[in-house]
Formats: structure tokens, sequence, C-alpha cells
């Protein structure tokens, strides 16, 4: 207030001095617009609303003469500030105002965009910022393509019409991004032009979304078209830099959506382009795309079994990148997807291309280990079968490094059953039969662990389908473990008579069935005795049928040595024998797994009429397995080869 009195006392026209001292206060408002303290920048630019506000349209001619010249200073402090002053101007004036001045305060303006300092291009795209403003497209119109025309221009003059680009881009994206994009992607692209695209779609942000599609188009046929290596990494550096600018979510939708479309592209290579460009995603953004995980182990999984092999050869790298992209907790999440799509892929017995490539496994192991020993139920399920239907698909060799980070967990999970439903414990079983099943050799140090681990199995109180798997599992390894059979045999038979549930001495019985059969040679005549003892109490003592179903398998994994098999056949099997459900149940499970046998004893006619009095019994538990024999006779050989069997049966 103090300086209002002492202005009025001294100066009788203000306007007169005002205009008297102009070049003086300008150039004073101009040093401290540029001044980092916020008071004297306040300051100025009120000065200069004062100024435009009291003195009409004639002020702003007199004071854009001493900016035009201040923007030609040597002093990029003076420059700054002259940009300051002048979005000030445009601020605080009107439209009839600034009408007659508008092409000189664009002039300085433009200018100001390239200068060399990047305190003064950031002064300036504020200024150009208010211009849009307050002159809508005009200020585009002639400050933008004299821009584009210096981008075009080879020398240093084209790098700082980028930078000036920039810096309208930081303030005015959505705008000024679709008018430069023209350029940017005309086709043949140049490396400088790649470059700038780089360098602009870093600030472009949400404004990049909207032309998401035109410049990823554009840069993949530059990508597939290109031959020069250098200028190739140029584009592949503008298609980073473009990925890792994608900072919303109609961005991501856009981007999503256009990838998998291009994954399934009749071309190959614009599959391989698409798997590209996703592995770059991955790398080089930080935005959350969970929502599109389950759909992009689908798409990555089923290209490791893509017909061409560069398509192959690409999937692996961008399925890395992937599995590297999810944090550790969440990578249970995607386990279910990841066995299902593996269990589609390919197929039993047929490896997967893909599967046995570096780097494809090894990116599935953290994913199903998380899922085996994080997960929950339905994770830990589908984990395990994963592991089962990767052996399937994938060489013995490059499984090899990931057998112990498979079995290991494996083991650990099934010891601590109990806590878990039979599903779980049903797939490990089955997976750890399938690996002993395909690489044996691999999984030899887990032989002690896994032979308790099926013996503790079969004698689980929750679930059939639990012991029968482990049962199997059992015999699988059996068949790869000839040591300490006599043992094992011992342990199942004292087992099975010890228990009193009956359901779980099936399963014993079942389990030493498969035992036998894949290590009868290797088995001791005491412990065959002791099996056929067993066999031979079954037709003595009551049971319920599961059991003696276990025992009829026993009975026929003693093909091999059908001369211990002769006092049963003799004593409950021929003709005029008392008939039994046992043995009943012996002839259906020797005509469909041991069709032989009873051709290798001779004892063929008195076994088939024995079927014939079965079938003629009125307890349903005998004649039911009888009919069943005679009909699966008919159609299994050697026996619907032999004439002999129709003249018994009649028809």
């Amino acid at each position: 207030m103090a300086s209002i009195h002492i202005w009025k006392a001294l100066v009788s026209n203000t306007p007169r001095t005002v205009r008297e001292i102009l070049p003086t206060l300008i150039n004073q408002v101009v040093d401290l617009l540029s001044m980092p303290h916020g008071d004297q920048r306040e300051t100025a630019a009120r000065t200069i609303g004062e100024l435009c506000r009291k003195f009409g349209e004639k002020i702003i001619g007199d004071m854009l003469p001493i900016l035009q010249k201040g923007s030609k200073s040597s002093d990029p402090r003076i420059r700054e500030g002259v940009c300051l002053a002048v979005s000030e101007i445009v601020s605080n004036s009107s439209e009839a105002q600034r009408e007659e001045h508008e092409d000189e305060i664009i002039v300085v303006v433009r200018r100001s965009l390239v200068d060399s300092s990047s305190n003064v291009r950031a002064a300036a795209a504020i200024a150009f910022d208010i211009l849009q403003d307050v002159m809508g497209a005009r200020a585009i119109d002639e400050t933008i393509p004299t821009l584009l025309e210096a981008l075009r221009q080879p020398g240093e003059g084209s790098g700082t019409a980028l930078q000036a680009l920039k810096e309208v881009m930081n303030v005015r994206a959505s705008t000024v991004f679709p008018v430069l994009i023209p350029t940017l992607i005309a086709t043949p692209m140049t490396a400088f032009n790649a470059r700038a695209l780089a360098s602009l779609v870093t600030v472009a942000g949400n404004a990049l979304s909207k032309r998401l599609t035109v410049i990823l188009t554009a840069l993949v046929r530059a990508v597939e078209n290109e031959t020069d290596m250098e200028l190739k990494a140029d584009i592949e550096g503008a298609v980073s830099a473009l990925l890792g600018s994608i900072s919303d979510l109609e961005g991501l939708q856009t981007l999503m959506l256009l990838l998998a479309g291009w994954v399934k592209n009749d071309s190959w290579t614009r599959r391989v382009s698409a798997l590209n460009f996703f592995k770059t995603f991955c790398e080089v953004s930080i935005i959350d795309f969970s929502l599109y995980r389950p759909d992009w182990v689908r798409s990555l999984v089923t290209l490791m079994d893509d017909r061409q092999a560069e398509v192959v050869e690409a999937a692996v790298p961008a399925f890395e990148a992937f599995v590297k992209s999810i944090e550790k907790d969440d990578l249970d999440s995607i386990v279910v997807t990841l066995r299902r799509t593996i269990e589609s892929t390919g197929a039993p017995g047929r490896t997967v291309p893909g599967f046995n490539i570096k780097g494809s496994v090894s990116s599935m192991v953290p994913v199903i280990v998380a899922g085996l020993t994080t997960g929950n139920n339905e994770q830990r399920e589908q984990a395990a079968y994963a592991i089962g239907d990767l052996v399937e698909r994938t060489e013995e060799i490059a499984l090899k490094p990931y057998v112990v980070p498979f079995t290991g967990p494996l083991i650990r999970v099934a010891t601590q059953a109990t806590a878990f439903p039979p599903g779980v414990k049903v797939a490990i079983l089955k997976s750890l039969g399938t690996m002993l099943e395909h690489i044996p050799t691999h999984v030899k140090p887990f032989f002690p662990q896994l032979s308790r681990t099926f013996v503790k199995s079969c004698s689980d109180s929750s679930s059939l389908a639990v012991r029968n798997a482990a049962a199997k599992s059992l015999g699988a390894l059996t068949k790869s473990n000839q040591t300490r059979i006599d043992a094992l045999v011992t342990e199942l038979i004292g087992t099975a008579q010890a228990s009193e549930d009956d359901a779980i001495a099936a399963s014993l019985v079942l389990a030493l069935a498969y035992v036998v059969r894949h290590a009868i040679t290797t088995t001791s005549a005491s412990s065959k005795e002791a099996c056929i003892s067993m066999l031979e109490s079954a037709f003595r003592e009551r049971h319920d049928e599961p059991y003696l179903h276990g025992m009829a398998t026993l009975f026929t994994s003693f093909e091999p040595s059908p001369e211990l098999l002769q006092g049963v056949v003799r004593s409950h099997i021929l003709q005029g024998t008392p008939p039994s459900v046992l043995s009943s149940l012996i002839i259906l499970h020797a005509v469909e797994d041991a069709p032989k046998l009873f051709y290798t004893m001779n004892c063929v006619p008195s076994v088939l009429r024995k079927i014939v009095e079965s079938i003629g019994e009125s307890v349903p538990a005998i004649s039911r397995p009888a009919r069943e024999a005679k009909e699966l006779i008919r159609t299994t050989p050697p026996f619907c080869d032999d004439d002999s069997v129709l003249a018994i049966f009649g028809t």
C-alpha cells in the first residue's frame, strides 16, 4: 500500500508514465518471472495482469516488441521469463486486445519451443497450452507443422524439435499427439521417426490409448518387413517404449484384444510378432493385467505346439517373461488354467515341441510348485496332475533337470495327505506313478520314500480311489525297483490279514497283486507260497466282493508261473468244484487280464463247463460274473477262435 501512495504522489499521468518506463518495467518483470522464488514470480505475474486489464489493447502492442527482443537474448533466464510473460499476457487479455497481435505472440512461442534450453522449452509449452485454450485449433495449426517440418530435417534442429514436441505433449497430449502420428508412422519408417515415437509416447498419457491400434499396426508391419538390423532395433525400441507407456485400462484392453487376435492369425510371421510384442510388454510394463493372465496361459502354452517352428521358439521366451512378470504370491492363481491347457495340448505319448525347449518347463516349475505347496485344494490337485501331463508330453532329457523340483514337493505334500481331500491325494499318487512309468531312472533317488508313501496310502481309510491309485503306483515302483521285494510282500500280506477293515484289506491285496505281477521273477519261493496260501484261505473265509476282486487279480498276476496255481485251479476253478463268488471272479479276471492262462494249464474245457454251472446258480454274486465271462469269451482271443468254445456254450 505504501508503494501505491508514493506512486500517486509522484506520478500525475499514470498511463503516460507507464509507457515511458515500459521497457525497463517489462525487463524487470521478465527477470522476476524467471526467478525460483514463488513470491517474486507471483508479483511479476500480477503486474502483467494489471497492465493488460487497465491499459487496454495498446499496451500489448507496446509490450510485445520488448518481449520479442527478449526472446532472442543470449541469456536463457531472460528467454524463459519472456515465455512466462507471454503466458500471463494471453491469460489476462481479452480477445479484442489480442486480436491484432496473435501472429506476434505465436512467433514468440514457436521460436521458444525449439530453444536450446530445456527450461525455455518447458515455459514455451506452458504458453502453448494457454494459447491452445484461448485460440483453439489455430495454435496447433500455426505451431505444430513448423515443428514437424523441423523434425523431418536432418541435423541438430530435428533433435530440438523433438524435445519441443515432447514439452508440448506434456501439457497438451490429447490434441497434439493425433496430429503427430501420421508423420511418425509414415512408411518407410526412418530411424529418427522410430526414436522420436519412442520419446513422445512416454508423455502421451491417455491420448496413446485411442491411437494404439493404428500405431502398433504400423510398427508390427515395419518390424516384419525391415531387413536393416539397426533400423529394426530402433523400431523395436519404439515398440518397447510404447508398450511401457500404456497406463490406463482402455489402453490395456485395446492392447490385449489386438495381441489376442494376432496370436491366432493365419500368418505365422504375425503370430511370432505378437509373441515378441507380448514378451516385451511383460518386461517393461508395470500395469496390472492379471485379468488377462488365464487367456495368455492358454495362448502361450498352446502355441508351444504350433505347426511352425519359429512360433514355438517365440512362445517359450514369451512364456518365461510372462511368468517372471507375476508376483511370487500370485503364481498359484494360474496353475489350474496351466494344467488344463497342458492336458489339452498334444497327447500322452507325443511330445510337445515347445516343452523340449530350454526355458519352457523351467518357467512352469515355479507355477506348479506354488500351486502344489501353497494353493487351495483345487490348485494342489491340478498342480499334481500337471506334473504327470508334462511327463507324458516332454522328452526325458528335457525333463531331467526338473525331476527333483517336482518329486520333492509331491512327496512332501503326500506325507501330509491327512490334511487334504482324496482328490489331491489321488492326483499326487497318479503323477508319481506316471513318473515311475516314464522316467524311472531319474526318480531312483526317491524309491525308498516312494515305497513308504505308497504302502501307507494303501491303508488310507478316506477313499477307495486313493488306495487304488497307491496300489497301482506301488506296482509301477516295483517294476523299476526289484530290491526288497520279499520284505514288501510280507508287509502287505501281514497288514492285509491284520486289518479289521475289509475295504482296506482289499486294497492291500490289490497292491500285492501289482507287486507280484511286476516282480514275480525276483520274488522268492516262500513269498510266492505265502501269496498262494492267502489266496486259498480266501475260499474258506467270508469277505466282501472288493476283497475277492483283489484276490482274483492276485490269481492272474501269477500267469508267468502257472504251476503255482495248479492246486487252486483243481480245487476251485474246474468243473464239479463247489460254486463260489471267488471262483467266478477268478475266471472273469483271467479271461480279461490273462486269457492264455487256462490254455497254458490245459484246462479250458473244464473251466468253460464251470462257467455254465456257475451261470445256473441262484446266487447273483456267483452267476453274474460267470455270465460276464461267457460274453467276454465270445470276443476275446484265443477263446473266440476256438471251436470247442461254441460246442460247450451251445451258441
